[in-house]
């Protein structure tokens, strides 16, 4: 039987294969100073025995709100399989040499917008219109070209997610009886729970 870790990286890999178009995203959910709970879609980079890696900007509300206050919930959802899990656990913020390898590949307009967040205007700040971050962008890349942009910003870095608790939701078309399990890691091992859904 796989560990709940072992079953995520295996659906996961399925909705890969299966070109979910949700398959590359999951949905983080923190707590604002005001106890409300805030969510936004990332970009899954890995996941794998380690944990679930993304990156993100240091400076960012998200990582702000994870600091003040350790309480998350991951969500992923693959419509194609008709799973969903949800992941909760510790956290690591850390600096990792394969994100800026990996950060060189992105495309030149991404790089472009992490630039920004680091030279001119923190993500998620107020900015009077679209048209203004645009053309704040446009004069970056006057003196930054696709070429020459090769070194990531400092503020970018790799937040891991050490899961200690896993829910799955399995979709069962045929009874409705859909399969629902708990999982939470204690003691060294995880321990299962089957909930009615």
């Amino acid at each position: 039987m796989l560990s709940p870790i072992d079953e995520l990286i295996e659906t996961y890999k399925e909705a890969l294969s299966t070109r979910d178009a949700s398959s590359r995203f999951c949905v983080l959910t923190t707590v604002d100073a005001l106890g409300c709970p805030v969510s936004r879609v990332l970009t899954v980079r890995s996941i794998s025995e380690e944990g679930v890696t993304l990156y993100v900007d240091r400076h960012s509300p998200k990582v702000v709100q994870l600091e003040k206050n350790s309480h998350f919930e991951l969500l992923f959802f693959w419509p194609n399989l008709m799973k969903q899990y949800k992941v909760r656990g510790e956290f690591e913020l850390i600096k990792d040499e394969r994100q800026a390898l990996e950060w060189r590949n992105k495309p030149y307009a991404g790089r472009l917008v992490d630039l920004y967040h680091s030279a001119e205007r923190e993500q998620s700040s107020v900015v009077d219109s679209l048209q203004t971050i645009r053309s704040e962008i446009g004069a970056l890349a006057e003196n930054n070209s696709e070429q020459g942009l090769t070194e990531m910003p400092d503020g970018l870095i790799t937040l891991l997610i050490k899961p200690n608790y896993i829910s799955a939701w399995i979709n069962v078309q045929q009874d409705r009886i859909h399969d629902r399990r708990d999982y939470r890691f204690a003691n060294g091992t995880w321990h299962q729970q089957v909930l009615v859904p």
